[in-house]
């Protein structure tokens, strides 16, 4: 799945909860695994956030804490799997 683009954090895509910070991102279509795999968030952005943006990251960033991501199938799809 990827980050920025896919529906994985809430009801839309992050593209769209924060289209500031999507604009200045420059790997848009990481995977979650990119961007998580290390203990800080890996992003690359074209420029220094400042203003609004910095506060919508503040808003973002925590919201990422605790994920934790394993090889295994997610407990949502198995779920939906078991609906069929």
């Amino acid at each position: 799945m990827r980050f920025w683009e896919d529906t994985w954090l809430g009801n839309k895509p992050l593209r769209e909860q924060y289209p500031g910070l999507y604009s200045i991102v420059r790997n848009k279509f990481a995977t979650i695994a990119e961007v998580l795999t290390d203990a800080q968030p890996t992003i690359i952005w074209r420029w220094l956030l400042g203003g609004p943006k910095v506060v919508a990251w503040n808003h973002l960033y925590p919201r990422n804490i605790g994920i934790v991501l394993t090889d295994s199938e997610d407990e949502f799809s198995w779920v939906l799997n078991q609906n069929k």
